[in-house]
């Protein structure tokens, strides 16, 4: 059983490192701030080899995460949101348009809306895997994720242009009260919860290419539609009340 075990770790990190080889824009140069997947010609060579490779993983059902549900879940309507911690316009859409949505229809109770992240890069895998640990840890509140998603985008330009973005981004949560040899678990190829969380999140966006097409972020699922690239608040309003 233990020999098991190690060789599942081992073969998911194998799994991570083709998936990603070749994808870690901006990681690794801290120079280079990650925008989106549409942003240039050469990004879309890059990103059509990411999802040529994740079409191609097969990952167990088993491998499912909870749900990330702000305002009431019997709304009528419905908004899935797949966003990535290290993307431009997603920073610009939480930033200026998330707030008037809020506001105007999950407040008032007209809407309910599931947060999805979307990964490309190992920047936007390790930062939604902490953000995806950090919930658990708290209990899965929505209010946790809502204020961690904040966070997150408020300090993406320092974060991606540090010195040291993989140190800085654990020090964002380890300010929000992880505990710093929790955070060190978390982005542990060897560890259980890196294993559980990371397939999970490549399993959610396998299914959101295959049930939507969805290839770029922002995206927007209203309603059972899908629509990929950014969207403001009025425009995403105006299709829930022309329903």
């Amino acid at each position: 059983m233990l020999f098991l075990n190690v060789l599942r770790s081992f073969c998911f990190f194998v799994f991570v490192a083709f998936l990603f080889s070749g994808c870690d824009r901006g990681w690794s140069d801290p120079e280079s701030v990650v925008t989106s997947q549409g942003d240039s010609q050469e990004e879309n060579s890059q990103d059509d080899t990411f999802l040529e490779r994740l079409k191609k993983l097969d990952i167990p059902e088993t491998f499912q995460l909870p749900e990330i549900v702000i305002g009431d879940k019997q709304a009528k309507n419905t908004l899935i949101v797949y966003s990535s911690f290290s993307c431009s316009h997603c920073l610009k859409f939480h930033t200026n348009e998330w707030p008037i949505l809020k506001k105007e229809m999950v407040d008032t109770g007209k809407l309910k809306v599931y947060l999805r992240n979307y990964v490309d890069d190992m920047a936007a895998l390790e930062s939604a895997m902490l953000f995806r640990a950090f919930g658990q840890a708290k209990g899965e509140n929505p209010e946790v994720y809502e204020r961690m998603y904040k966070v997150l985008f408020d300090r993406q330009a320092e974060w991606m242009k540090s010195s040291n973005p993989r140190e800085f981004l654990k020090k964002i949560f380890v300010d929000a009260g992880f505990k710093r040899e929790k955070v060190e678990e978390c982005l542990s190829s060897q560890s259980k919860i890196y294993t559980k969380i990371a397939a999970g999140i490549m399993r959610d966006q396998k299914k959101a290419l295959g049930a939507w097409n969805i290839e770029i972020v922002p995206a927007f699922v209203i309603n059972g539609q899908a629509h990929c690239g950014f969207l403001i608040a009025k425009e995403i309003m105006e299709k829930f009340s022309s329903k």
